[in-house]
């Protein structure tokens, strides 16, 4: 099984949603038994809470339900548990990097939902997130969620961001 983990800031904002959109996509491509997927945050304040209500309101608009998240923390087993962890920004990328133990195999990176193709808007909390992948109609053409969710490089292990 792949496990992938999306990490913003708090997390209850954009890893989240991605969480959300990326298990949306994972069920309806018939992978669920291929892949895992959850979202932390590289800190702590938000433990236990639910996703931002403007996240979930956009999810909901487009047949995704957040409902049942809560935030939570990265924990130093992330770093074994998870295939990859994809970083919401580059800060967060930098802390994760920190975080990562000696000859961890998780491999970290941005997650980069932006292309040509994309303007991009503020996420709910004042982040920048690509417009298109705010909206299931978009998603297709979404390079990250595309090849994430893509059933050859799940069962290959060629994922790439």
């Amino acid at each position: 099984m792949t496990a992938i983990l999306f990490v913003c800031l708090g997390n209850i904002c954009r890893s989240p949603l991605a969480e959300g959109i990326l298990r949306h996509r994972i069920e309806a491509a018939g992978l669920s038994a291929a892949v895992s997927v959850d979202s932390a945050g590289t800190a702590s304040w938000h433990t236990g809470k639910s996703p931002d209500p403007r996240s979930i309101a956009v999810a909901a608009r487009n047949g995704i339900d957040l409902t049942s998240q809560r935030a939570r923390q990265v924990a130093p087993a992330d770093f074994t548990r998870f295939d990859m962890v994809l970083a919401m920004d580059a800060d967060n990328l930098t802390e994760l990097r920190a975080r990562s133990p000696v000859g961890s195999r998780t491999q970290l990176r941005r997650f980069s939902v932006v292309t040509s193709r994309t303007p991009t808007m503020a996420a709910p909390t004042g982040s920048t997130m690509s417009s298109a992948c705010w909206t299931r109609a978009a998603l297709p053409w979404c390079p990250s969620f595309r090849q994430v969710a893509d059933r050859k490089a799940i069962q290959t292990g060629e994922l790439h961001t």
